[in-house]
């Protein structure tokens, strides 16, 4: 069993507090794509006349805007989402929830988090810098990219998993990437093959990145190890249970709260440097924990 599949490890449907107490990089990108994409739609005007949301016009990825000084569009264009066409974002969500968590269980939440960061830095300069060359008619935006570079992590290290496609049909993650990168290389050579130049670089730019995610995984980067130390991702801890002190059970319950302390420190750490980083003792607390845990269940 792995150490994700354990109990004391899935224990966040306590209160809203602890949602966020696990897998924190995963489920703040989450919430961070779905606000701005709310936000797109309460900022929204005339979409039958092409007219894009306000809080897009501020975040999508223009050349132009870039080269005037806007350089935060090399990273906010990955939030924003076509609010008329809701199923990419739908499963661009779906991708994250189902990849996402278990590559943090396994790279930490630092590096995880850097390594989606990167992506969308890498795909956004490259969309900028062949829209700036083609001179793109589109702005380009959205998580599609940084998303499938997640998909195409996950299916480095686990090429015959099956999942789903649209919830139907069974296939290999392998197989999953195989077809997205072939749809992207066609639409990227019709791109550069037009007359009339390039409208749409967003093909060009998801190949980068499914590019950089083969790197990542083949050379063996840790990205994070290049960045400043303090910047925590934030998370919630549980709260202390309030107890009626018994005197005949205090050293039973000062013991169980010992080792939930001690539980929570090795969570911790598995969620900032992965699980590969925990000591035989600290495995061993875990192994110790879920047996505890089980037979109180």
């Amino acid at each position: 069993m792995g150490i994700e599949d354990r109990e004391y490890l899935r224990d966040d449907t306590q209160g809203g507090a602890n949602f966020f107490a696990t897998d924190p990089a995963t489920k703040w990108l989450i919430a961070l794509i779905a606000g701005v994409f709310v936000l797109q739609i309460l900022t929204s005007q005339n979409i039958q006349e092409g007219i894009a949301p306000l809080a897009q016009q501020w975040l999508d990825l223009t050349p132009t805007d870039i080269l005037g000084g806007q350089i935060w569009r090399l990273v906010t264009y990955a939030f924003c989402h076509e609010i008329s066409a809701p199923l990419q974002i739908i499963f661009n969500l779906l991708f994250l929830w189902w990849f996402g968590r278990t590559l943090e269980g396994m790279y930490g939440s630092r590096e995880y988090a850097t390594f989606f960061f990167a992506t969308v830095l890498i795909t956004g300069i490259t969309g900028f810098l062949f829209g700036l060359a083609y001179d793109a008619g589109r702005p380009m935006y959205g998580a599609t990219g940084a998303v499938m570079a997640v998909v195409t992590l996950y299916a480095l290290h686990f090429p015959r998993q099956k999942i789903l496609l649209f919830f139907i049909i069974p296939i290999e993650i392998r197989w999953l990437v195989g077809l997205f990168v072939a749809g992207n290389v066609l639409a990227a050579l019709f791109e550069l093959s037009s007359p009339d130049g390039i409208a749409n670089v967003v093909p060009i730019a998801s190949l980068a990145s499914v590019g950089f995610a083969f790197l990542y995984q083949r050379s063996g980067w840790r990205i994070s190890d290049g960045l400043p130390r303090g910047i925590p991702i934030p998370r919630f801890k549980r709260q202390p249970k309030l107890r009626v002190h018994d005197p005949e059970h205090a050293a039973e319950r000062e013991a169980e709260d010992d080792l939930e302390s001690k539980v929570d420190a090795a969570l911790a750490k598995i969620s900032e440097q992965g699980e590969a980083s925990l000591t035989k003792s600290e495995r061993k607390l875990l192994e110790e924990a879920s047996r505890r845990y089980r037979q109180k269940g």
